[in-house]
């Protein structure tokens, strides 16, 4: 038996018609079909389920899609992440065991809010807050400790450090004198400095002492009150 072979064939009915040329491509609607299933006319080919390895071109009028999680949410298995950055800069996944939000660019992370809040997952505890042009408050089991001002800080609270320094003329509280060596209960040795060196004035209501020999600064002065005084020993 003989091959009939044909190098294109031509079946119009009515407005369209299909058509196959040499290489096989089939038109729908065209007699130059430039794909292997060509519709003419910007017209839709519905055959039923398509399957590709890859598509390409405009999907905004695909219908059916879903992703995982649904309506209310995307879900994504650990260690699946979301990438953001012409390099992939910005990660945010789970690893199984904790929530990371990564930033491996040149630039920083920036949370922009009026205020910005840290806290359980309910927020029935507060741990931070920030706000813009305002204080920033960190708390201790839902109680505030430190809380930044337009002057300073204000800690509430016993605060600890391994030294301070500054001007400490407005501290009150403070014990008549301070124990050099030893425990606090020892207090037999009290030593001052041999040399003023900042302007000072004894307290109103109270009489001053220091162990001499004392040298004053030019240009400081210690100011003694009426009625008080200052015995050098």
């Amino acid at each position: 038996m003989s091959d009939i072979r044909f190098n294109q064939w031509l079946h119009n009915s009515g407005t369209g018609g299909v058509s196959q040329v040499d290489g096989g491509h089939v038109g729908i609607g065209t007699t130059n079909p430039e794909i292997a299933v060509h519709s003419g006319n910007n017209k839709i080919l519905n055959v039923g389920i398509v399957t590709a390895s890859t598509y390409y071109g405009d999907g905004s009028n695909l219908t059916g899609i879903t992703v995982p999680g649904g309506a209310t949410g995307l879900d994504l298995n650990d260690n699946i992440k979301i990438r953001l950055g012409n390099s992939q800069d910005f990660q945010l996944y789970h690893d199984g065991n904790n929530s990371l939000l990564q930033d491996s660019g040149d630039g920083h992370i920036q949370i922009r809010s009026g205020t910005f809040t840290i806290g359980n997952l309910g927020l029935t505890k507060t741990s931070a807050v920030f706000n813009s042009g305002g204080e920033q408050q960190l708390n201790f089991n839902n109680n505030t400790k430190f809380v930044t001002t337009n002057t300073g800080v204000v800690i509430s609270g016993i605060c600890t450090a391994t030294s301070f320094s500054g001007d400490g003329s407005n501290l009150t509280n403070l014990p008549p004198s301070a124990p050099v060596g030893g425990s606090a209960s020892n207090k037999v040795f009290f030593e001052n400095d041999k040399v003023v060196s900042v302007n000072y004035q004894i307290t109103s209501t109270k009489n001053a002492m220091t162990a001499g020999p004392i040298s004053i600064n030019a240009g400081i002065a210690v100011t003694v009150p009426s009625g008080c005084s200052w015995t050098i020993v």
